[in-house]
């Protein structure tokens, strides 16, 4: 579903991605952890397409995404690819199922339609009596579903994640890392996720250790399927 070759990237004269390569299978869940500065957002900005490396490809689903640019890159993003971030940036303004069925009228789906798979993906995350709530009026735990919502509203082929529950208290998180793991089971989604909970990283099926930009370690886990 995600492959990366070679991928090298640079600052100035600051190195932050080496010669990486990764691959990440359909309905595969993979953490990537690693200390701070290690590269792992980077990497993943790179992969869901929000950044360009100086070397190397990147192919999602068997499309070369690294040779895309513009609004064919803009659209294929929209469509193929979700994000789930630490903080959940929801629009103020508008309710939960606004800013759920927004990715959807952006790719292009009729109104009714978009509003119709956000309602029903809000009802299947528990959220069926938030619907019309803005993000003010709820917990953090809720932000984050309506953000998991968003990220899925189009079907996307790979869900990133960076740093998902970095945000929320311990019972909130667990939950979160359930979600993802119940997702995986019913829709067979893909999942990147960078985080620093050891707890998420070591219920993926692999665990990529990244070190001075660099993958320095592949990890295989039992996983939850």
């Amino acid at each position: 579903m995600v492959e990366a070759i070679s991928i090298s990237k640079s600052f100035g004269d600051l190195k932050v991605l080496n010669d990486v390569t990764i691959k990440v299978n359909r309905a595969e869940i993979i953490s990537v952890v690693g200390a701070s500065g290690a590269g792992k957002t980077t990497l993943l900005q790179i992969l869901g397409t929000l950044d360009q490396a100086d070397e190397g490809m990147v192919k999602i689903g068997g499309v070369v995404v690294s040779e895309l640019e513009g609004n064919q890159l803009a659209d294929f993003r929209n469509k193929n690819i979700g994000f789930v971030f630490q903080f959940h940036h929801l629009l103020p303004e508008f309710t939960a199922l606004e800013n759920v069925a927004l990715p959807a009228l952006i790719g292009g789906v009729e109104r009714k339609k978009a509003f119709k798979d956000a309602t029903e993906l809000l009802d299947y995350l528990g959220m069926n009596g938030r619907l019309n709530h803005k993000p003010s009026a709820l917990s953090g735990g809720e932000q984050q579903r309506v953000a998991v919502a968003r990220a899925l509203v189009n079907h996307p082929k790979v869900v990133f994640a960076d740093e998902p529950s970095g945000n929320l208290d311990s019972e909130n998180a667990r939950e979160l890392h359930e979600l993802f793991f119940k997702l995986r089971s019913e829709f067979y989604q893909t999942f990147v996720i960078v985080t620093h909970n050891e707890e998420l990283a070591n219920l993926a099926d692999s665990k990529f250790v990244m070190k001075d930009g660099s993958i320095q370690n592949i990890i295989k886990l039992p996983g939850t399927k």
